[in-house]
């Protein structure tokens, strides 16, 4: 049987970025499975990648050279879509969909579009650009979404719900094996993210473990990210000084991707405390899917599709969002029920293998491309 060339569209490709890995995972997902699968970056590459295949300019700092590098590399898009069957575009610019679009009905491609957060995120939903993006997405043979959410979003504006298929976080749970929890002198609950508020309600995290006695007096607090604005450090810093929590709460700055593993499998919790937001209704956060991995117990806010896949007290715990005294009331109960939660945590790790391994949900997505040939 003839092999499927997939060729994987993206805007760009910056290193240790959920979407850049969640890209990552997706190719080697269906290289495994038996499909060619290869990246093409529009804006030129911060540093090589073995999986993309443009590599010209990557590196460059430079503005006009930057913009080039994307002329470039709009102007040869085309060429190399025709050496391949499936072209998997994954950005909402209007001008490489509306290329990508006529080349694939002239030259009889099949074309699909993925979405991995709402789209007026980043542009307003009553606004010309959404409904003539939402043409667009229209004329797509298949659309993957990462959340029901997104998938109604779509439904609402016009797109078929038969196009439409969810394929949610993704995660490698071989990332995470034969990594044996190391004892590093103290205990300590985690939250990794971009330490920004308004997503992952870092605030409210603090805030809960600062009210919970029983947290507070047995375990640290680390933070893991890059270091957050100088506004929403002040936030943080107000929230640390008034339940002094000076040693309690420990910023760590940014993991290399391949130190992550070990620094959550460390952990004796770990947390997210997002809130009841219009992005974090429609996303799906990929931190999940690492906490799950390590079989430590995993309390998050009940936002978007969590509640489909975690169940409280089963595979984790679940929290009301923007409720802090049920979030800390949950801490405070896995505190104290320490050996239940373990065995919540093991059945979490579960969770990674059945649902979110990237092998069984790029098989799921690449039988889906079989079927519109």
């Amino acid at each position: 049987m003839k092999k499927m060339k997939v060729l994987l569209i993206v805007w760009n490709f910056y290193p240790n970025t959920a979407y850049t890995n969640h890209t990552k995972a997706t190719v080697r997902g269906f290289r495994e499975s038996g499909a060619q699968c290869d990246v093409f970056s529009i804006k030129p590459l911060s540093k090589a990648e073995d999986v993309a295949l443009n590599n010209e300019f990557t590196g460059t700092k430079s503005f006009l050279k930057t913009a080039a590098g994307m002329l470039y590399n709009f102007g040869r898009l085309t060429r190399i879509a025709k050496r391949y069957d499936v072209i998997y575009c994954t950005t909402s610019n209007l001008r490489v969909m509306k290329c990508l679009l006529k080349f694939a009905r002239k030259n009889n491609k099949i074309i699909v579009h993925e979405r991995t957060e709402y789209p007026d995120v980043f542009m307003s939903a009553n606004c010309s650009q959404m409904k003539k993006y939402c043409k667009l997405v229209e004329q797509f043979d298949k659309v993957f979404v990462i959340s029901t959410f997104i998938k109604k979003f779509f439904v609402d504006r016009g797109v078929a719900e038969s196009k439409l298929q969810v394929y949610p976080m993704i995660v490698d749970p071989n990332r995470f094996a034969g990594i044996e929890k190391q004892n590093v002198g103290y205990r300590y609950i985690a939250y990794c993210g971009n330490l920004q508020n308004s997503k992952d309600g870092v605030a409210d995290l603090i805030e809960a473990f600062g009210t919970s006695q029983n947290a507070k007096n047995n375990f640290i607090l680390v933070l893991i990210g890059e270091k957050p604005s100088s506004d929403e450090m002040t936030i943080y810093e107000t929230m640390i000084s008034k339940y002094s929590l000076t040693d309690k709460v420990v910023f760590a700055g940014q993991i290399q991707h391949y130190d992550m593993p070990q620094m959550l499998k460390n952990a004796d919790i770990l947390a997210l405390c997002r809130p009841a937001n219009h992005q974090a209704e429609g996303g799906f956060p990929t931190k999940l899917g690492e906490y799950l991995s390590t079989a430590n117990p995993v309390l998050v806010t009940n936002v978007g599709d969590m509640g489909l896949y975690i169940k409280d007290g089963i595979n984790g715990y679940v929290s009301q969002a923007d409720k802090i005294s049920m979030f800390r009331d949950k801490l405070d109960y896995i505190v104290t029920h320490y050996e239940e939660a373990i065995q919540v945590g093991v059945r979490g790790k579960e969770l990674v293998y059945s649902v979110f391994n990237y092998k069984v949900q790029t098989n799921i997505v690449l039988q889906s491309l079989k079927t519109l040939k």
